[in-house]
């Protein structure tokens, strides 16, 4: 779960966050939520890929979601899950970020150069 592999591009995990309330829209959609897993792109210093992944509220259990749904703040106070004063999570592990996974088409995705959602807002991403 620590590495991720784009075409002849690879990138190494550093740490995954999710966002209530998507950041990116589809077809004007904003979802519920999204996970973002932040990796640097291996032999490209300073550059990054961020794997997002959007979830829809639905009666379908996600497998992922469902291990960690208990320990998940109460109430956010805020739609910016890195915003100051945003809840935390008492979930400690252990967790297979493999299980993101499930449930996608891996080879049916948008990929777009573009920048961190949060300041400084650094444009050196690569979002799949």
């Amino acid at each position: 779960g620590g590495e991720m592999r784009v075409g002849e591009y690879t990138y190494t995990l550093v740490q995954c966050h999710f966002h209530v309330g998507s950041e990116h829209t589809v077809g004007g959609d904003q979802k519920e939520m999204v996970v973002h897993c932040v990796h640097t792109k291996d032999g490209e210093a300073g550059r990054y890929g961020v794997l997002g992944v959007l979830y829809t509220l639905g009666s379908h259990r996600n497998t992922f979601l469902h291990r960690i749904e208990h320990d998940l703040p109460p109430k956010p106070d805020s739609h910016r899950r890195l915003a100051a004063g945003a809840g935390t999570s008492t979930f400690k592990g252990p967790l297979d970020f493999d299980e993101i996974y499930n449930g996608i088409v891996l080879g049916e995705y948008w990929a777009y150069d573009g920048s961190f959602t949060t300041p400084p807002c650094t444009e050196a991403v690569d979002w799949y």
